[in-house]
């Protein structure tokens, strides 16, 4: 028997296996595997999650106010009117002479409107972009608020003749206005004690 077992130990093919697990071990050790691999790790109370970017928003910046000035002539009461002498009244009448008080204070708003839109960007025609700059020329070359005769031809009363200088004089000589005579330009008229009215866009 002893020659027997040192033949089979010469082979290892005879070599004798450890015996197979009890199928209770092989069942305790599979269950212990699939519990490792479903352990989930503990989430730590301190440990901050990710930090949400909060984007925000800056809404449209607020808009400025536009601003602007319109000028206008001081009327003239009847009171006054019937202080001038009769050689500077002539055959007018009062309310004439209101009504081309009125058309030359409009004449002021028209221009000083488009050149106030034109120095803060509002929107104009091309026709009123050529204007501003005249205005704004003239405002360089004689003084802050002003007329051109062309503007002042608008006037009704600037196609009267005789009325129209009788009235000019009138605005004159009360410090209205005051007249600039230019070279080889168009006479200006600038209001001398204007009242000013702002205009909010």
């Amino acid at each position: 028997m002893e020659f027997i077992r040192d033949q089979m130990n010469d082979h290892p093919e005879y070599d004798l296996k450890d015996a197979d697990p009890e199928p209770s071990e092989i069942l305790s050790t599979k269950k212990a595997s699939e519990d490792k691999e479903n352990i989930q790790p503990l989430k730590d109370s301190n440990v901050t999650g990710k930090k949400k970017t909060v984007s925000s928003k800056t809404g449209k910046p607020k808009k400025t106010a536009k601003r602007w000035l319109i000028p206008q002539m001081n009327l003239m009461t009847e009171e006054e009117f019937n202080k001038l002498t009769r050689h500077d009244r002539g055959r007018l009448k009062y309310l004439q002479l209101k009504i081309y008080m009125d058309e030359i204070n409009e004449e002021f708003r028209k221009k000083y409107d488009i050149l106030g839109r034109f120095m803060n960007k509002v929107k104009i025609t091309a026709d009123e972009k050529f204007a501003a700059q005249t205005f704004f020329n003239d405002d360089d070359d004689g003084g802050k608020y002003n007329l051109s005769e062309k503007e002042l031809s608008q006037c009704s009363f600037f196609k009267k003749g005789h009325t129209k200088g009788q009235i000019l004089n009138i605005l004159k000589n009360t410090s209205r206005i005051s007249e600039k005579r230019r070279a080889k330009k168009t006479t200006l008229f600038h209001l001398t004690d204007p009242i000013i009215e702002e205009i909010t866009k």
